[in-house]
């Protein structure tokens, strides 16, 4: 007979004893450790109810089975929630109890392709931003290359005017100073 690991028995204890009518406090849902206590709690509630001896046998077996069911399934279906109670009523009654007969976890294709999909979607958008970026670079760059050679252009044809005036005043120079001689 497969039994419930360790820690999730330990854990179903605790929510046994917090489904004693002393004990208020509900568990956490802010985690998924404490959705999965919450349903735990549900659960053992419901079935402590359902099979009203209270002994602390039939609280075992109710910890045992539904620890195996929370550690064995990632899904709440009604026919696993179905199966779980027969499971729990054949081993109380001392019936010949089946092996477990509820579904294994949820493998959702449809959820893995949409995850890769997303991730897909994060990455092509990831190099569009990153080729954007260096295409942005590419034209930054060659504008600031035309706004030094047009710098440079507009420096050369200051010093060739400044030259050209130099050389008319040189030789305006010279005119007076050959025509007063």
């Amino acid at each position: 007979r497969a039994h419930a690991p360790r820690e999730a028995r330990q854990s179903v204890a605790m929510t046994l004893e917090a489904t004693d009518p002393k004990a208020a406090s509900r568990p956490s849902t802010a985690t998924l450790e404490g959705i999965k206590e919450a349903l735990t709690h549900t659960l053992v509630q419901k079935f402590s109810a359902k099979f009203a001896d209270t002994s602390a046998q039939v609280r075992s077996i109710i910890a045992d089975e539904v620890a195996g069911f929370m550690s064995l399934t990632g899904s709440v279906k009604d026919s696993d929630i179905e199966s779980l109670e027969g499971r729990i009523r054949d081993r109380v009654l001392g019936a010949k109890s089946a092996a477990r007969r509820y579904k294994g976890p949820v493998n959702d294709e449809w959820a893995e392709i949409s995850a890769f999909v997303a991730e897909e979607g994060l990455r092509l958008e990831s190099e569009k931003k990153a080729k954007i970026a260096a295409q942005k670079k590419a034209y930054q760059a060659e504008l600031d290359a035309q706004v030094a050679a047009k710098a440079a252009k507009k420096e050369e044809a200051k010093r060739a005017v400044l030259a050209e005036k130099a050389e008319q005043e040189a030789q305006l120079e010279k005119w007076r100073g050959g025509g007063v001689a």
